[in-house]
């Protein structure tokens, strides 16, 4: 199989577990808080790719790691903000709103990279605005507060993906890839401890 259809698989197999999340994580805040599936969600994944991936990690370098503290910490807010922003808004809005990064990267682009967008993503980005706003506005003309959370996570996605961009081209992807998902654990872990404490989901639904 030729390299570049390969890894247009990879992504599209990437894209419909992404496009499940929302409705799992949906089903998981019946029965746990935000802070508990993330933490738990990337323990989860930080340990199986650990065991799966460790032969491509190592050695580790400082700087992979500093990146990867950076990038984590990008990622966590991504995750807080989608987390929190579907509890409050439906599955279809979520996804709609946060899959707008891929509007959004090329104007991020645009700023870190001086790679002006086509004139066409322009003429989408009015389309898309008309389309969050049907989407989105109440009778009152008012965004609720799980939209504009959605929204803001978009952008935060947006920006952690040209970072990662940046970063992979000079250091091991695996092991930036992989400290991420423990970085999100512990910031996770960190931040609700000290205002939920560490209890386990108990409903086998979880």
């Amino acid at each position: 199989m030729q390299e570049n259809h390969k890894y247009n698989i990879y992504m599209f197999i990437a894209i419909i577990f992404f496009g499940m999340t929302y409705v799992l994580t949906k089903i998981c805040l019946n029965y746990s808080t935000e802070f508990h599936i993330i933490s738990l969600r990337f323990l989860i994944a930080f340990i199986v790719s650990l065991i799966f991936l460790y032969k491509k990690i190592f050695p580790i370098k400082i700087k992979e790691f500093i990146y990867s503290l950076i990038l984590s910490i990008i990622l966590f807010l991504v995750f807080i903000t989608m987390t929190i922003g579907v509890k409050y808004t439906t599955a279809t809005n979520a996804s709609f709103l946060i899959s707008l990064s891929v509007i959004f990267i090329p104007f991020f682009s645009w700023i870190f990279n001086k790679e002006k967008p086509k004139k066409s993503i322009f003429i989408v980005l009015i389309i898309v605005l008309i389309g969050i706003m049907l989407l989105t506005l109440d009778k009152n003309l008012e965004l609720h507060i799980g939209d504009i959370l959605c929204l803001i996570c978009s952008l935060l996605f947006s920006f952690h993906i040209i970072i990662t961009e940046k970063l992979v081209k000079t250091n091991n992807p695996i092991t930036l890839g992989v400290l991420q998902f423990g970085g999100v654990a512990l910031l996770s872990f960190l931040v609700q401890y000290p205002i939920e404490s560490l209890i386990l989901p108990k409903n086998k639904n979880f």
